[in-house]
């Protein structure tokens, strides 16, 4: 899998603004990740207040901010109705967002997860000592927590994973369910149909039907991200 050199991804980044189409592919998706810390970052520090849900234990989540089309359908049901800014989600509830549309969650614990265009993501109940936990049926989203690590189960067509850090970018390819995360800080165990896997920090794998892992290094300009 070929990446472009970190000078090629910084000058994508400016040129770029993060109204425009986005397409999963390495390149771009770390593109698109090295704009989405800067974005949540912009939300930590615009709430030096917790949030009012800060202390709930119910495992809500909190739609903060979005852009172009953006569904949410509740637990038990098929029935997508447009989303509402500040909207909560709860354990079972789905969200997806069209082309060219982006949304953002804010956790029950301050935790941020970017979701990009073309997404279907639905919030699950946690199991200890998990905090979160989520399914992600194709599309691409980051995981940020600039305050503590976080202990993060997810999983995809392919894999189940448990994670325990603050960045991870994740995405699944709509065709074949091929499955990317990016580990910028933090580890994760994975299962899948093959053997269980092990990352660490600045890792990321590619899980593809029928094929083995690739694990290969993050880019260096992950680390200009800090």
């Amino acid at each position: 899998m070929m990446f472009a050199p970190a000078s090629q991804l910084l000058a994508k980044v400016r040129q770029n603004s993060m109204s425009k189409t986005f397409v999963i592919g390495p390149a771009r998706s770390l593109c698109w990740m090295l704009a989405s810390v800067v974005f949540c970052a912009m939300v930590f520090n615009a709430r030096a207040e917790p949030p009012p849900f800060a202390n709930n234990t119910n495992h809500a989540s909190q739609l903060v901010e979005f852009a172009g089309t953006v569904e949410i359908t509740v637990a038990g049901t098929n029935d997508w109705r447009p989303a509402i800014t500040n909207q909560f989600l709860h354990p079972g509830d789905r969200l997806r967002t069209a082309a060219d549309s982006r949304a953002t969650l804010q956790l029950s614990d301050r935790s941020v997860i970017r979701v990009n265009q073309s997404t279907i993501l639905e919030i699950q109940p946690p199991t200890q000592p998990a905090r979160h936990r989520f399914g992600l049926k194709r599309g691409e989203l980051f995981f940020l927590d600039r305050e503590q690590p976080a202990d993060v189960e997810f999983e995809t067509p392919l894999v189940t994973g448990a994670i325990r850090g603050t960045e991870f970018l994740l995405e699944v390819a709509d065709s074949d369910s091929t499955t990317r995360i990016a580990l910028l800080d933090g580890a994760v165990d994975l299962k899948t149909a093959g053997e269980p896997l092990k990352l660490t920090s600045g890792q990321q794998v590619l899980l593809q039907p029928d094929q083995p892992a690739k694990l290969t290094a993050v880019l260096p300009a992950a680390n200009l991200m800090q």
